[in-house]
């Protein structure tokens, strides 16, 4: 979902066991029925299941091929996502945005826990939309004494998500909530919570009148004023600052369309004042930030409670660029605050930027740095 010289398009999506993109079993899954048997084989007991689950895999037998089963095995031992790949083939990509199911490409994961472990160890993971766990299965070799909560509404997603923990024999280590993420709630713990994940992107057009009323009376409970227009996204850090506590940090990667309409001043405004915005890097759509998905993405770094000095804001040309996302332009909050946009592309926010360039040399550019 990040310089050097730039590789054509076709070798860049490509599948790369050493990049640990996903790999596909070499016989292709024919329906997502299969995909739940092959789940079902490598998680074993059913005993774990939710009850959503349990409902998806009535009526369907772990796959009773050995040798597909323990190829998938071993390539999700290698880093790979091989399930996620094949849900990515089978379910079509108009029903995957209906869902807001986008899945994130390793580099981006990397960078983004780059930046979480220069903030401190943290005592939980919380992945919000958690899909078949790449930001958590990272997590866990990153943060090996955290506690890892998945929070994911797709109950084949989570089957995946089990099946990938069962293969590297993690079960024992997370939690794994399938429920709307808006829903769920999350016991009081000592130490930081990391909040981190790819939420999912829903258009207002799919969110239900009640869904916008909660969004509306939440943010108002923060002083802030919500467009009905606001994507799934954008609930999402919301509820985030209704479950964090002063302390907690988040990275997540979101489409970048909120810095600048809007509707997205109200997390322009969450980010300004409780949420604590540390940073934005925008990814350039030639980057693929999102798998399949020619869209230009915003990875937002926050530490809730806390106030920078300024937003770190920059463009990033290519994912390779990304580093530990430490580089970019800070821009004072009084000028941030003030800017009706804040993508580093569109001539408004170049123009407010320019008035930082006497203290931060930035020559009036954001530019990858």
């Amino acid at each position: 979902m990040t310089g050097a010289k730039k590789k054509p398009a076709a070798a860049r999506r490509a599948p790369a066991m050493s990049k640990g993109h996903s790999q596909a079993p070499r016989r292709l899954l024919r329906d997502e029925r299969e995909l739940v048997a092959l789940c079902l084989a490598l998680v074993g007991s059913r005993n774990s299941l939710s009850q959503a689950e349990q409902a998806l895999a009535n009526g369907v037998r772990p796959l009773a091929e050995p040798e597909l089963v323990k190829r998938a095995r071993g390539y999700i031992k290698q880093g790979l996502d091989p399930l996620g790949g094949a849900f990515l083939r089978l379910r079509a990509p108009a029903v995957r945005r209906n869902l807001g199911a986008v899945y994130t490409p390793d580099p981006i994961i990397r960078s983004m826990l780059n930046w979480s472990a220069d903030q401190g160890t943290p005592a939980r993971v919380v992945d919000p939309g958690a899909g078949s766990g790449r930001y958590l299965l990272a997590a866990a070799k990153r943060f090996p004494q955290a506690e890892l909560v998945a929070v994911e509404l797709d109950p084949l997603a989570a089957l995946m998500l089990r099946a990938n923990l069962a293969a590297l024999g993690l079960t024992s280590r997370v939690r794994i909530l399938v429920e709307d993420f808006r829903l769920a709630e999350l016991p009081a713990i000592e130490g930081r919570t990391l909040y981190l994940g790819n939420p999912p992107y829903v258009r207002h057009h799919d969110i239900g009148d009640d869904w916008k009323q909660w969004f509306a009376q939440s943010a108002a409970a923060f002083g802030v004023r919500a467009s009905k227009l606001a994507g799934l996204h954008i609930h999402f850090f919301l509820r985030v600052l209704q479950l964090a506590k002063p302390g907690d940090v988040g990275a997540f990667i979101t489409s970048s369309e909120w810095l600048d309409v809007n509707y997205g001043a109200t997390l322009r405004r969450l980010l300004a004042h409780q949420l604590g915005g540390v940073a934005v890097h925008v990814l350039d759509a030639s980057a693929m930030p999102f798998e399949g998905a020619a869209t230009t993405g915003a990875i937002t770094c926050f530490k809730v409670g806390e106030q920078s000095d300024g937003l770190r804001v920059r463009s990033v040309p290519t994912l390779e660029a990304l580093n530990g996302l430490s580089k970019g332009v800070v821009v004072p909050w009084d000028r941030a605050r003030s800017a009706p946009r804040w993508s580093p592309s569109s001539a408004q926010s170049a123009r407010f930027l320019r008035a930082t360039s006497s203290w931060e040399n930035c020559a009036g550019s954001i530019a990858a740095r």
